[in-house]
């Protein structure tokens, strides 16, 4: 095996006091001369130090080389400065280190909404939330708020702005369900910024008043309709037509339905068991026979923990298909029908599933229970549907004045 070869270079010494230099062996500086590598000698405690300054190239001569030295050896006679280039360049790299903190910081601190959102936010969103759901927020921020605010720092968004905003979209006929939606949307972005600390300052977009509205679903489907539809569904997709008799015969979200896994189905006690649930609750549901046949004809050998209704891909099922609402239109069920808590959409099955509890005669708080309402204030909207209920505090009402 060969030898690694030692290249030994030949120092020069200059005119000027403890500067030395030496040649590139290839590269030329200018027209004739070979690039110089220079370097410094001086004592500290008597001990002799050297040091490399840089190439010809670079700029470095033989007078800015005795200049620099002269500059240290002051320093150490005086007590005052760096007495090394060590110690010179550490302070330097120091300095730029504070000075780039200091500018990316007034970054952060003047960072415009439109920057925040396509540089950070648009990330988190993205990984987070189901594809129609970040379609349809991005969709508002490009739309609504980056018009009007995307130029502007987060620190500087201000409350009459956001009035300003809000009644421009109340002039342009938004609902106000639209528009809460959208200053969400603006809400989610600055509790993030503030978050990660883009935004030193209050989320201004909590103290904007939200607009009033009654977005409840009045609609429900008679036995007939949901009949009809349920016919048409299977003819269009029968798995559609699957995921719409269990919301109809155990009043499911959509969601819940998607997250459902073979091992939450118990046929011998006629039970389904929901996790993660929109209020994060777990709950028991009960099939009717027509569910439980369905689901114990579609089951397969070895799929315990694996989904029940799956995309064509494997894959879990984020949103119910177009094919629902096209069967809808089919059947004109809401057609003439321009309110649209009357249209009828996915969630009226579950919508009908609790009238229909609730008209047979079904005790509220079961209803409440069964559909996994958050609060009993959600479910007193299907009281009126009772059979018996209030006629009957109204008529014991009536007898009791009467024998006063």
């Amino acid at each position: 095996m060969g030898q690694n070869k030692i290249t030994k270079y030949k120092w020069i010494s200059t005119k000027t006091p403890g500067v030395r230099y030496r040649e590139h062996p290839t590269r030329k500086h200018g027209a004739v001369k070979k690039d110089r590598y220079y370097t410094i000698r001086y004592k500290i405690n008597n001990i002799s130090k050297e040091e490399g300054l840089g190439w010809a190239s670079e700029g470095w001569t033989e007078e800015k080389a005795g200049i620099k030295r002269a500059e240290l050896r002051e320093a150490y006679r005086t007590g005052s400065g760096c007495i090394t280039l060590k110690e010179q360049r550490s302070k330097q790299a120091e300095e730029k280190a504070r000075e780039y903190a200091k500018l990316q910081e007034e970054q952060k601190k003047n960072i415009t909404l439109d920057t925040f959102y396509n540089d950070f936010f648009v990330k988190i969103a993205k990984n987070n939330k189901a594809k129609h759901t970040f379609d349809s927020e991005n969709g508002y921020y490009k739309n609504w708020l980056s018009p009007k605010l995307g130029n502007t720092p987060l620190k500087d968004i201000s409350l009459i702005e956001l009035e300003n905003i809000k009644s421009d979209l109340i002039a342009k006929n938004k609902s106000p369900k639209t528009i809460n939606y959208i200053f969400s949307v603006l809400s989610q972005i600055l509790s993030y910024a503030k978050k990660i600390g883009y935004l030193q300052g209050d989320n201004v977009s909590l103290q904007l008043k939200k607009l009033k509205f009654d977005n409840q679903r009045t609609r429900f489907l008679t036995i007939t309709e949901a009949d009809l539809l349920l016919n048409a569904l299977k003819k269009a997709s029968f798995q559609l037509y699957e995921i719409s008799l269990l919301s109809l015969h155990c009043g499911l979200r959509a969601g819940e339905i998607f997250n459902l896994r073979w091992s939450d189905v118990d046929f011998n006690n006629k039970m389904l068991t929901l996790k993660d649930t929109k209020n994060s609750k777990t709950r028991i549901i009960y099939m009717t026979n027509d569910v439980c046949k369905m689901l114990y004809n579609k089951k397969e050998p070895n799929m315990f923990n694996s989904y029940i209704f799956k995309s064509r891909n494997g894959d879990k099922i984020k949103e119910v298909s177009n094919a629902f609402n096209r069967v809808v239109e089919l059947l004109k069920l809401n057609e003439g029908v321009n309110d649209n808590r009357q249209k009828v959409v996915f969630h009226t099955l579950r919508h009908t599933y609790a009238s229909w509890l609730t008209q047979i005669g079904t005790d509220l708080y079961m209803v409440q229970k069964l559909m996994g309402h958050g609060s009993f204030a959600m479910t007193q909207r299907y009281a009126h549907l009772s059979p018996e209920t209030l006629k009957k505090a109204v008529e014991d009402f009536d007898k009791r004045i009467k024998n006063v």
